[in-house]
C-alpha cells in the first residue's frame, strides 16, 4: 500500500508510555505539492505564477489542468495575453487546448519558433467516438466552444476550426477558400467519412459549404448541425470597420456578463476610427483583456479585420446547391425582435437547401448564451442524440 502523501516532522508525539501518539499526529496537508509537481526551471516558475494570478488560486502544480482548476474561455484569453507579454511569444490561444498544464506549455515555449501551429484545435482528442468538427461564429476564435466540447463528455472527440487571421496573419477572403482550408485540416485528421460538422452562427454557413464540398467528393456527412444561424437572404451585413469594432465590444460584454462601460453610442461618436480603436484598446487593457499597450491596437485591428472579412465573404457568397444530408437547426429560445418578426421562412430558410429534412431544436438562452452556463448542457444533450457513437 502506497501512502497518498508524506509529512516530515521534527519529532513524533508520544504518549506517557513512550509510544507514538497517533491521535496527536497532525492531519496531512492535501494541498502540499509533491516534489514532482514543483517548477523545475524559470519558465515553469513564471507560468505557475501566471496561472495562480489568472485563476486566483493559491497553489498550482506543473501537472494541474488549466480548465480543471476553473479556467474558461475568458481566463484563457487573459492567460495567453500574459504569456505573450512576459515571454514575447506569439502563441495562438488555441494552443492552450493542446497544452493544458504548466509542464506542457513550458515545453511548448522552449520550442517556440520551431513549431508551426494550425487552425485545428483538438479540444478533446482522446475520446473513442466519431469526431465532431465545430466552427465558430464571425469573431473566429474557438475558445468559447470549450463548454460545448466538455458538455458532450470525455469520450466525444471534438475539434474546433479557428478562422485564420486572428494573430495578424493572412485572412481568407471567400467562403470557398475558408471551407477548403478547414476541409484540408479536417481530412488530415480524418481521411474519410462519415463526418460530423457543427457550426455556430456564421460558422453554420461555412459548415454547410464544407458539407457540400464533401458530398461532391463522394463522402458521407453523417451530421450537419447549425446553431442559431439564418440561411442567406435574411439581412444584409454592415461591414464597416466601426460597426465591426462595436460588435466585438458587445461580444466581450456578453461573455463577461457585465458592461465594459464603453457604450456603442460612445464609440460611434468618436471623431475617427483610430480614436475608436484607441478607446477600445484602453478599455480592454483596463479589464485585462489585452496586456501589451504597444500592441493592443494592432491586435484589435487584426481581430476586427477577421469579422469584417468573414462578414463580407458571407454576404458575397452564393449557396452552392442542395445537400443530400439532413440539417439540424438549433435555435436559441431568446430571439431578438428582428429574428422573430422578419424571418418567417420555414426553418429560417434552410429547408430549400437540402433534399432531406430540416429538424428544428429549441435551446434556452440567446444567440451567445446558448453556448455557455447551464444552457450549453441542454444544447449538448440535444445534440448528442444525433451524434454517431461509432469510432472512426
Amino acid at each position: 500500500m502506497i501512502p497518498a502523501s508524506f509529512m516530515i516532522l521534527d519529532s513524533l508525539p508520544l504518549t506517557p508510555n513512550g509510544k507514538i501518539d497517533r491521535k496527536a499526529l497532525p492531519a496531512p496537508d492535501n494541498n502540499t505539492r509533491s516534489e514532482s509537481a514543483l517548477p523545475r526551471d524559470t519558465v515553469e516558475l513564471q507560468l505557475v505564477s501566471l496561472w495562480e494570478t489568472v485563476l486566483n488560486v493559491p497553489s498550482v502544480g506543473i501537472h494541474d489542468d488549466f480548465f480543471s482548476l476553473g479556467g474558461h474561455s475568458l481566463l484563457a484569453v487573459k492567460l495567453m495575453n500574459h504569456i505573450r507579454e512576459q515571454f514575447t511569444a506569439r502563441l495562438p490561444i488555441s494552443a492552450l487546448f493542446q497544452h493544458t498544464t504548466v509542464a506542457s506549455l513550458a515545453e511548448l515555449l522552449r520550442q517556440e519558433g520551431t513549431r508551426r501551429f494550425t487552425d485545428l484545435a483538438p479540444i478533446h482528442s482522446k475520446g473513442t467516438t466519431n469526431p465532431v468538427y465545430c466552427l465558430p461564429g464571425i469573431f473566429g476564435s474557438v475558445m468559447y466552444l470549450y463548454p460545448l466540447a466538455t458538455s458532450l463528455g470525455a469520450q466525444q472527440r471534438f475539434y474546433a476550426l479557428q478562422t485564420p487571421g486572428l494573430d495578424g496573419s493572412a485572412t481568407l477572403d471567400t467562403i470557398d477558400e475558408l471551407a477548403c482550408h478547414h476541409l484540408k485540416l479536417m481530412q488530415q485528421q480524418q481521411a474519410s467519412g462519415p463526418y460530423q460538422l457543427v457550426g455556430h452562427s456564421s460558422g453554420g454557413r461555412v459548415a454547410f459549404d464544407m458539407a457540400w464540398q464533401l458530398e461532391q467528393q463522394g463522402e458521407t456527412v453523417y451530421l450537419l448541425a447549425i446553431m442559431d444561424a439564418h440561411a442567406p437572404g435574411f439581412r444584409s451585413f454592415n461591414s464597416s470597420e466601426l460597426e465591426c469594432l462595436v460588435a466585438y465590444v458587445q461580444m466581450y460584454e456578453q461573455i463577461m456578463g457585465n458592461s465594459l462601460n464603453l457604450s456603442s453610442e460612445t464609440i460611434k461618436t468618436l471623431p475617427d476610427i483610430e480614436t475608436a480603436y484607441a478607446a477600445v484598446a484602453h478599455t480592454f487593457l483596463q479589464h485585462k483583456l489585452l496586456f501589451d499597450p504597444k500592441a493592443a491596437v494592432d491586435e484589435l485591428k487584426a481581430m476586427v479585420n477577421v469579422v469584417r472579412i468573414t462578414g463580407q465573404a458571407l454576404a458575397d457568397h452564393p449557396m452552392p446547391g442542395k445537400l443530400r444530408c439532413p440539417i439540424h437547426l438549433f435555435r436559441a429560445s431568446e430571439q431578438s425582435a428582428d429574428d422573430e418578426m422578419n424571418d418567417t421562412r420555414e426553418a429560417w430558410g434552410w429547408a430549400q437547401y437540402t433534399h432531406a429534412a430540416v429538424t428544428e431544436h429549441w435551446v434556452p438562452g440567446n444567440h451567445l448564451s446558448m453556448m455557455f452556463n447551464s444552457h450549453v448542457k441542454t444544447l449538448a444533450e440535444k445534440l448528442s442524440r444525433y451524434l454517431s457513437d461509432k469510432p472512426v
